[in-house]
């Protein structure tokens, strides 16, 4: 017996002792072969870290056994290790490493990469805590390149991996990462399942050092804003080593061992240019030009080799001449003796014209993730035009790829187009960039939004028609819905760019047009706040029938987010504002919204007749979508009072209006409230098939929620006939889409889940492995 595997088996021998469990219960909970268990339990099979994890689950164990399968797997990846490669100085097998590919025009900084081996290898382990090294200096000057390298160089130096995470403080559009969602991101790359990780800071610190103790790991922090949001990510293990990279020298940090990395070494940066621009037979003194008026600035030494490149628009020659007439540089750059903005300002005036105004557009930050038909509505190009444009721009270093098909501005160079949009953009440019931006989007997401909502209500919109670039097409519900998540946080965000510059129509429009993919994804946060812009739009713009559409799609959001007496207020401030302006259909929207909080309130009674006046205006009106909508709605006050035939006839009719009108989500929903109200008037096998059609609806529709729903009911029903098995699985699959959207029904699911497996019943037919 392997003594590294001995610890991990007698825990879970015990925790399912503990639960009155068999391994055979154990085993077809988890919908594995109970010799699975049996040998896990014997020591004779290699502990499992993600099957450990869904027996924590289910046991509600706080993640102990997933611990002491990952410590099983390194020690003995240790062991073998050091036994099949005579020593220490092996490559020690890795668990994990998210650590980005190491550039091949690394160069010089020998000394520097010494200091850091010493500090994250040689120095001995500090006493509950972590060694800490700081790598700082200004933008651009290599400190993620040097803290990616010394991590290939060390990785077999730390057996339980080496993270990378990227802490955006310094990210030109995004706001650095909180604590908080950096201890969420490290703890997904250890492998800590979502559905673990905790819901508040403390508790999240609490579990990082937990997940982290007893490890030799490596953690790359890379772009840190300050000590602050550093502090709670460094690991107290004394194994664990920390490499952090900031252009601040995050002082407060006095644990830390500090690295100022300066800019490279005259040789040295020759040496990079020469490599990446294969300019073998540019003179020495064009060279030493180059590289002297850079100042030793890696990034700035890329970009200007990028141009000189065989095959690339530009001669070293000229740009050496641009360079020795340039006198100032990017003020981040600035160290007070040098300068570096003349090789920017020298590349800038070295592209084409176009290529100049698409990269002042990019500059502008209308766009931070953007793709070919962005930039040719960004900057009124054709398609191809657009294409080559960023072709170039990536082949000339200015852009990154992000995803298939996507760029990104580096973060240096995203300053540098802020100031170059500034200097040689015009007011009249920048607000037609806007429109056409703001014309193309709407366009395209009230497309997409009629495949993923058909036959919802619409108003004509307010756009220019378009031009000779085509917008993107969708086939069929799958692309429209993947357009629009793509584009989502760029739609949201022109939301607010079309408020402040007063295009106030097309804000309202815009956000009404994702009112479908943000019910869907269920991104609360994200559209409370577009949708209360667009409400200051609507008002600024003195329509009251805007208005009331915006107040109904924000009463709709508060009432979801649990926020009652504010849904209230917006949804009767909405029936007023749409009585004045006598319009019914914002009037009625209202009041079903209204109806709908009622219910969940437990005001049956008043949800019931405020539905019903509603259901009367949408059938005189002919609107069969909002009136199965309704019909769904009011069946579940109906049930609630034990109208059971009314709540049975209403969701079959709404069942099939959804099937007859494609509107799977909406399908989704109705199959779901058909299996629990099936459920409630305990007809087990009717409620067991329309759940299973509401999982088939889902997969057509994409609604995580509806599906969690949906494995929730089943799950319940299994319980009920004593399948606790089958009943786990469903939780199990409940919580963790539950978890992922961030939906108060998790706790209900997680409770149940927990109170069941404590429950467990145990038979003496099924006692003989206990």
């Amino acid at each position: 017996m392997r003594p590294e595997w001995d610890r991990y088996a007698q825990r879970l021998k015990a925790l399912r002792s503990e639960q009155g469990l068999s391994q055979r219960r154990l085993a077809r909970a988890l919908h594995v072969d109970h010799s699975v268990i049996s040998r896990a339990e014997s020591a004779v099979r290699r502990p499992d870290p993600d099957l450990a994890a869904s027996i924590d689950l289910l046991l509600s164990t706080g993640g102990e056994l997933q611990r002491l399968a990952r410590d099983a797997v390194r020690k003995q990846a240790s062991a073998d290790s050091l036994s099949t490669r005579g020593g220490p100085s092996g490559a020690v097998p890795r668990l994990r490493s998210s650590i980005p590919p190491d550039s091949v025009h690394f160069t010089g900084r020998n000394a520097e990469f010494d200091q850091v081996r010493s500090e994250l290898v040689e120095r001995p382990d500090a006493v509950g805590a972590a060694s800490v090294c700081v790598i700082s200096a200004l933008a651009g000057v290599g400190k993620t390149a040097l803290a990616i390298h010394s991590a290939h160089r060390l990785a077999g130096r730390f057996p339980d991996g080496c993270l990378f995470l990227d802490l955006r403080g310094f990210t030109p559009g995004h706001a650095p990462l909180s604590s908080f969602e950096a201890l969420g991101a490290l703890l997904a790359l250890l492998d800590v399942p979502v559905a673990t990780i905790h819901s508040t800071e403390p508790a999240r610190s609490a579990q990082f050092q937990a997940e982290t103790a007893g490890a030799r790991l490596l953690l790359v922090l890379d772009n840190a804003a300050d000590a602050h949001q550093v502090r709670l990510l460094l690991p107290s293990a004394p194994g664990c080593r920390v490499l952090v990279t900031s252009r601040n020298r995050l002082v407060a940090l006095d644990e830390a061992v500090h690295l100022d990395l300066r800019p490279l070494a005259e040789v040295d940066a020759a040496a990079l240019f020469r490599m990446v621009s294969a300019g073998g037979r540019v003179s020495q003194s064009t060279v030493d030009g180059i590289v002297a008026r850079c100042a030793g600035v890696p990034l700035a030494l890329r970009i200007a080799a990028a141009r000189c490149a065989p095959g690339g628009a530009f001669d070293p020659e000229l740009l050496a001449a641009e360079l020795s007439r340039a006198e100032d540089f990017i003020g981040q750059l600035d160290d007070g003796e040098r300068s570096v903005r003349a090789v920017f300002d020298a590349s800038f005036s070295l592209l084409p014209r176009e290529l100049r105004q698409v990269l002042a557009l990019l500059g502008t930050r209308l766009l931070t993730v953007f793709d070919i038909w962005d930039v040719a509505m960004l900057a009124d190009l054709p398609l191809l035009g657009a294409a080559g444009a960023l072709e170039r721009l990536h082949a000339a270093s200015l852009l990154e790829v992000r995803g298939t098909d996507r760029f990104v501005l580096h973060d240096l160079v995203a300053e540098y187009a802020i100031s170059a949009a500034g200097q040689t953009l015009g007011a009249e440019q920048l607000r037609a960039a806007i429109g056409r931006l703001l014309d193309a989007y709407l366009r395209v997401c009230d497309r997409a939004d009629s495949q993923v909502t058909p036959h919802r209500h619409r108003f004509p919109l307010a756009v220019a028609a378009a031009g000779a670039v085509p917008d993107p097409d969708f086939s069929d519900y799958y692309e429209a819905l993947d357009w629009q998540t793509k584009h989502l946080d760029t739609a949201a965000a022109l939301c607010e760019t079309a408020y402040e510059h007063g295009f106030d129509e097309q804000c309202w429009q815009l956000a009404y047009a994702l009112r479908g993919v943000f019910f869907l994804t269920k991104h609360w946060e994200q559209w409370d706040r577009i949708q209360r812009i667009a409400l200051a739009a609507t008002r600024r713009l003195q329509d009251p029938h805007a208005e009331c559409v915006t107040l109904n799609n924000l009463g709709l959001i508060l009432g979801e987010r649990g926020e009652t007496d504010a849904a209230h207020r917006c949804l009767n401030e909405a029936e007023s504002v749409c009585r004045a302006a006598r319009d019914r259909f914002g009037e009625n929207t209202a009041r079903a919204h209204r109806a709908w909080l009622f219910h969940t309130a437990g005001r049956h009674g008043e949800s019931l007749t405020e539905h019903e006046g509603v259901l009367e205006f949408y059938t005189q009106i002919d609107s069969p979508r909002n009136v199965a909508i309704v019909m769904r709605d009011m069946a579940a006050s109906e049930a609630a009072l034990g109208h059971t035939d009314s709540a049975l006839a209403h969701l079959h009719a709404a069942e099939q209006a959804f099937r007859k009108l494609d509107l799977t989500m909406d399908l989704a929903m109705a199959l779901n409230d058909l299996g629990e109200t099936y459920t409630a008037i305990i007809d087990p096998k009717r409620a067991a098939e329309y759940f299973e059609a509401a999982l088939a609806a889902c997969a057509e529709s994409g609604s995580d929620h509806e599906r969690a729903r949906a494995h929730a009911g089943l799950g319940a029903l299994a319980e009920s006939a004593g399948r606790q098995n089958w009943a786990n699985a469903h939780y199990l699959q409940a919580l963790r889409l539950f978890d992922a959207l961030g939906a108060p029904a998790a706790d209900v699911v997680r409770a149940r889940l927990h109170a069941s497996t404590v429950m467990f019943p145990t038979t003496a037919e099924e006692d003989e492995n206990r």
